[in-house]
């Protein structure tokens, strides 16, 4: 299945499946963390992560930013 085959999937997503939704909306933040941690971190689309990253406020954006630091200096990911 490709995106041309269900064209109303991004406007769905939120509405089936949030928690991926969530991940698409915060995986910018994620990978940044990751980054300033040292660790490895997956490939994405630059221009990819920053649409997604403006579907979701800076609040939660540094929430995440902090929980995955933390997790990473307990050493739980």
């Amino acid at each position: 299945m490709t995106k041309s085959d269900y064209p109303e999937f991004e406007k769905e997503l939120p509405l089936y499946q949030s928690y991926q939704y969530e991940r698409r909306t915060t995986m910018g933040t994620t990978i940044l963390a990751l980054k300033v941690m040292g660790k490895r971190y997956p490939k994405y689309s630059a221009e990819l992560l920053k649409s997604y990253g403006k579907r979701v406020g800076l609040k939660h954006k540094i929430s995440r930013f902090k929980g995955t630091i933390e997790r990473i200096s307990k050493k739980k990911l």
